[in-house]
């Protein structure tokens, strides 16, 4: 277990802000790769907030933005205009070094 993060508290407060403010979403979350698994499960112990971990090879992370990063139309992956409609409420993730932002999110 890792302690001293603050993650629970965290991760209410963003909860709040969603539902009590609507502020609007998504939040984002950079943490030390060790703690990304703890963050994910306080998420889904504390949290109705639709967490996703964007982590991994770079077919990890393309299935992660194919399949859970956006709404769907029901026939599988997204559809070019829902593209525009992220569907998730934090995005963990770690350090790196170069990122392609606008692959990540296109807001």
């Amino acid at each position: 277990m890792v302690c001293g993060l603050c993650s629970t508290q965290t991760l209410s407060f963003l909860k709040c802000l969603r539902t009590r403010c609507n502020v609007r979403t998504p939040f984002l979350i950079i943490a030390p790769l060790s703690t990304l698994p703890h963050w994910q499960r306080e998420a889904l112990a504390w949290t109705t907030l639709n967490t996703v971990v964007y982590h991994g090879n770079a077919e990890s992370r393309e299935l992660i933005r194919t399949w859970e990063m956006y709404k769907h139309d029901g026939q599988g992956a997204a559809t070019k205009a829902s593209r525009r409609e992220l569907d998730v409420d934090v995005l963990v993730t770690t350090y790196v070094g170069r990122w392609r932002w606008r692959l990540v999110a296109a807001y």
